[in-house]
């Protein structure tokens, strides 16, 4: 072999073509625009504290799959789902990292659909009757229409928001709700919505309401699913989903383990198109370095 570097620079540069991307690999990293989000606080709904629910929508331009990055308050702690909506009308909860940046924590994921939906309990100091509570919203996310409601708890008639455009309606699962839209949010924007009542008992909002023989918002099967179809089907407004969600919940989502068809298959197939790609490089810088013999 007269020239063993030229062999060797061919191999490499070919290896490095010939690299796959896994199979769903996403198109854009850190994606941070939504068309649509609805963000839903329901203060001691099943815990003692306030459990906050994103419902996000990419917008349609998106080339899907895509990774999406969206904050969460830090002392919120690790979220109880983060799901995309298949193809099927289900909820499948799919994997995520968090990263600590000041008072949040971003949650970086990957779906291959358009609907994302995001659970996690935030903390609320219950030690005395007069309760207040405030979600920080640190930007960096565009967001073209957004929607917000926050959920009375059950006995309660004091509650205030610092969102004066809410309407207040009462739902069919016999509470009130305070819901509306709130515009677009640009990446700089930086709201804090606010909202305060007064509560003189511990009990629950979810054990004032009929039980359906659920113990979980996320049904646990061996195939990751979490179907919450019945909020889905509310009439598509962040007051409806919540309305259906509490009238056929009484206990919080718990975490399942991942559906097989994003990560072990995944895995197996990036395996098996690596292995191929690194043999053809392999045999391609073999060839080459031949041609240079002489």
């Amino acid at each position: 072999m007269k020239n063993p570097t030229l062999a060797m620079l061919g191999f490499l540069l070919i290896g490095v073509c010939l690299v796959p991307r896994a199979d769903g690999a996403p198109s854009a990293a850190g994606a941070a625009h939504l068309s649509r989000l609805e963000i839903s606080l329901w203060p001691e709904y099943d815990r003692s504290a306030v459990l906050v629910i994103y419902r996000g929508h990419l917008p349609s331009s998106t080339t899907l799959p895509s990774e999406v990055r969206l904050p969460v308050p830090a002392g919120a702690g690790e979220p109880t789902a983060v799901a995309k909506r298949g193809a099927d009308g289900e909820l499948y909860l799919t994997p995520f990292t968090r990263t600590l940046a000041g008072d949040s924590a971003w949650l970086t994921f990957t779906i291959d659909a358009p609907d994302l939906q995001i659970e996690f309990y935030a903390p609320l100091d219950t030690s005395t009757p007069k309760r207040t509570f405030s979600l920080r919203w640190p930007g960096e996310v565009e967001v073209d229409a957004l929607a917000l409601e926050v959920q009375q708890p059950a006995g309660v008639g004091d509650l205030t928001t610092s969102m004066t455009t809410l309407e207040r309606a009462v739902a069919e699962d016999g509470l009130t709700y305070a819901h509306g839209s709130l515009g677009a949010l640009a990446a700089k924007d930086k709201p804090v919505w606010q909202f305060a009542y007064t509560k003189n008992t511990t009990t629950l909002t979810a054990a004032t309401q009929p039980s359906q023989g659920d113990d979980s918002l996320f049904e646990d099967d061996e195939q990751g699913t979490c179907p919450l179809e019945e909020a889905q089907k509310a009439g598509g407004t962040a007051q409806g989903a919540a309305s259906a969600m509490a009238a056929g919940s009484t206990a919080a989502p718990r975490e399942v383990s991942a559906s097989p068809s994003t990560t072990a298959v995944g895995s197996a197939r990036l395996w098996i198109m690596g292995a191929l790609a690194v043999g053809l490089a392999l045999f391609i810088g073999l060839m080459l370095g031949r041609a240079t013999r002489g």
